[in-house]
């Protein structure tokens, strides 16, 4: 199978030397950058926890940009700017020409779509806070009423609604 960057080359040596920026393309011909390949290999380079929240984008002036899930994530990895260069460049020697730079940018709803937390494996608290019970729902009234049954015993109403919610809330995680 042929890399993306084999593809290149080839499309890039059949050219005519017509062209003016044919010199350019032919002195950084074997030079080429593979994004796919980096894609591909993003987990290894950065690690898997932070691959999880992270998501190179494109390359645009010399500068890579990447997606993360949140600000903490950006403003760590742009502290980290010159690390994640150096193993970007220990994978890719010939990336050194195509990338200069890093930016990272926020797009919580780049890796919002998926209703796990990608570090915890757990629900995100915006999926649960779409998500709850409602007072009008079938499921709450009937956990409602199975609470109210449960603590009628108890006369003191500020302590049996507190309990009614409690169970409610175990019940519905």
């Amino acid at each position: 199978m042929k890399t993306l960057s084999k593809i290149f080359k080839d499309n890039l040596s059949t050219r005519g030397s017509n062209s003016s920026n044919n010199y350019q393309r032919k002195k950084h011909q074997n030079e080429m950058f593979d994004f796919l390949e980096l894609l591909k290999l993003w987990p290894k380079i950065i690690g898997l926890r932070t691959a999880k929240v992270t998501e190179p984008i494109r390359i645009s002036n010399k500068k890579l940009i990447i997606y993360t899930a949140h600000s903490a994530f950006s403003q760590q990895l742009s502290l980290m700017q010159s690390q994640i260069l150096e193993k970007i460049g220990s994978h890719y020697p010939k990336s050194k020409h195509h990338i200069r730079t890093l930016s990272f940018v926020t797009k919580d709803v780049h890796f919002s779509e998926k209703k796990t937390d990608l570090l915890s494996g757990k629900e995100t608290k915006k999926y649960m806070k779409n998500n709850r019970l409602n007072k009008y729902s079938p499921t709450y009234r009937n956990l409602f009423n199975e609470a109210s049954k449960l603590f009628e015993d108890i006369e003191n109403d500020e302590i049996k609604d507190s309990l009614i919610k409690i169970y409610i809330t175990s019940k519905n995680l």
